[in-house]
Parts: structure tokens; C-alpha cells; sequence
């Protein structure tokens, strides 16, 4: 982060929040949509009610999907459709000459959600604690530290992966069809719709590497107990290796989407 940006970051934040509060209706749906876990968590505890499914029990069913749901909300972003909606609508130019890169404004403002995020997820927290008792992550200082790190390097990942998609935008006229096959990959190995243990081995192994993996997949496995201690922060270095490679990859698409904007005359 620039020294720049850095200062501006506290008004950032306090306009991203005041557009969250403005359109707090909407943030609620789409909060909401994002409850997967939820589902998933039913149908697994119906799988595993004749018995554990690979060391799954009900029990550890209901911690993982209760902990999937969180690091969720957590990492979500949106920032794939601020700028599609800015290169496609023209908004995108005069945000362009303003001194703070765009990229810091859509991060305050995903950032800025976080509050009601979290107050739309706790009542659903307690419904499923009071469900399932069991559920309940148990989290010593050492893997407190651990989730806070992977949720924020899972937060960068998936704001990465989600802007280089958007920035599509410079060159095609929607890039919905991207997402939809970026969003069917990160379903199958961020452990959204399942834990990536249940896949096959090689299959599994090859999740646990991918950048979908890097998003929610590790604070997930933390806060439900899956990773602890040295595999824990190994598995954060593969985040931070990602987040570094993705934001190189997107620093030159966004160079040269810009330069393609402003020879059409965007």
C-alpha cells in the first residue's frame, strides 16, 4: 500500500461504510445467498447419520460447514462486478484521475461490509450451535493467530482472483461466463460444498494446491480444527505465495486494460 492510499484509508473506509448503510437491504440478500454451508451442512449430516464419513461425524459435519460459513463471509469481495460496471458504464474513467488507485476505494468498500456481515451471520451462528452443540470451534491463542492470518490472506486471494476476472471487462463486454466457470472450480476445491478430504487422493492433493484453496479453504480447516500448528502456517505460506503471484499477474492486466481503455478513448 502506498503512503497515499494509506492515509486516505480511514475516509475509505467511512464512505464504504456509509454506502453499506444506505444499502444495507440489499448487502442482507446478498449475504444470504452466500449461505451454501447451511445446505450443505443438512445434507451431510444426513450422510453421516448411519455413521462418520472418513472421520467426519455429525458433529465435526456441523463444526466444518458452521466454520465454512464464516471464513465465507469473511473473504467475500464483489469487486469483479465494480468493475465490470465501470468500464461498461464509462464511471470507471473519472475514478482513474483521482490519486488514490480504484483498487483501494472497492477494497474499503468491501471491507466496510464486514460489520453487517457479521451481524446478519450471528443469529445463524446460534441457530446452528443450539442444533448442534458440538459445533462449536475450539481455538487456543496459537490457532486464533492462525485463522486471523489465513482469513486475511484468504481475503486477498479471493479479491485478487475476482479483480483479475473483472478487469476481463477491458477487452469483452461481460465476463459473467468467466465467473461462472471460476465459481464452479472454487465450489469444488475451496471446500465450499464439501471438505476437500472427501475427494479422491489425487483429486484432494491437488485442491488443498490450488488458489481456490488459498481463499476460504485454509480458515476454514483452521477454525474447524483440521489444521493446526506447522501445517497450519504452512498452508498460510501457500496463501501468501498466492496472494503475491495473483496481485503481480493483476498489477500488469490492470496496466494494460487501462492503456487499452484510454486508446478507444474510454
Amino acid at each position: 500500500m502506498s503512503l497515499r492510499a494509506l492515509r486516505a484509508a480511514p475516509t475509505l473506509l467511512r464512505v464504504g461504510l456509509a454506502e453499506m448503510a444506505a444499502y444495507r437491504a440489499e448487502l442482507v440478500i446478498w449475504i444470504l445467498t452466500a449461505t451454501m454451508p447451511l445446505v450443505m451442512m443438512l445434507v451431510w449430516d444426513r450422510v453421516a447419520d448411519g455413521g462418520p464419513v472418513q472421520g467426519y461425524s455429525r458433529d465435526a459435519f456441523a463444526r466444518y460447514f458452521l466454520s465454512s460459513l464464516v471464513a465465507r463471509q469473511l473473504v467475500a469481495a464483489w469487486v469483479l462486478w465494480e468493475i465490470e460496471s465501470g468500464v461498461r458504464t464509462g464511471s470507471i474513467g473519472p475514478a482513474l484521475l483521482k490519486p488514490v488507485h480504484p483498487m483501494w476505494g472497492w477494497a474499503a468498500d468491501t471491507l466496510a461490509a464486514l460489520p453487517f456481515r457479521l451481524l446478519v451471520l450471528a443469529p445463524l451462528l446460534g441457530l446452528i450451535l443450539w442444533w448442534r452443540p458440538g459445533a462449536l470451534p475450539q481455538l487456543d491463542a496459537a490457532a486464533a493467530l492462525a485463522f486471523a492470518a489465513s482469513t486475511a490472506l484468504g481475503w486477498c486471494v479471493y479479491f485478487g482472483q475476482q479483480a483479475l476476472i473483472g478487469c476481463g471487462a477491458f477487452w469483452f463486454t461481460q465476463v459473467s461466463g468467466v465467473w461462472s466457470a471460476w465459481f464452479g472450480l472454487f465450489a469444488l476445491a475451496s471446500g465450499y460444498l464439501f471438505p476437500p478430504e472427501l475427494l479422491p487422493g489425487a483429486f484432494a492433493a491437488a485442491a488443498r494446491l490450488s488458489p481456490f484453496y488459498a481463499t476460504m479453504g485454509v480458515p476454514t480447516a483452521i477454525l474447524s480444527g483440521g489444521l493446526r500448528g506447522p501445517a497450519a502456517w504452512s498452508a498460510i505460506g501457500g496463501q501468501a505465495a498466492w496472494a503475491v503471484a495473483i496481485g503481480a499477474v493483476l498489477a500488469l492486466v490492470w496496466r494494460a486494460g487501462v492503456r487499452r481503455l484510454e486508446a478507444v478513448g474510454g
